[in-house]
């Protein structure tokens, strides 16, 4: 697995979707439930997120894409 793919993966789940339910983070994030499994799951699975995720997740967090890289250190 993508070394940065996890770490993008483990900075949402760490710091976005915590201790909401996968349902309230896909709808609060326009992406579906299955996807947040997956980025939850990222240890136990392969899983790439999409650039178009990514960019959905970054959007209703109110972070850039850019500053986003900047805040997982790549």
């Amino acid at each position: 697995m993508d070394r940065l793919n996890e770490r993008i993966c483990l900075y949402i789940n760490k710091n976005w979707i915590k201790d909401m339910s996968n349902r309230a983070f896909a709808i609060a994030n326009d992406i579906d439930e299955k996807t947040v499994r997956r980025i939850k799951e990222i240890k136990e699975q392969d899983y790439s997120i999409s650039i178009d995720t990514l960019k959905k997740i970054c959007s209703a967090q109110g972070v850039k894409l850019s500053d986003f890289f900047k805040m997982i250190g790549e």
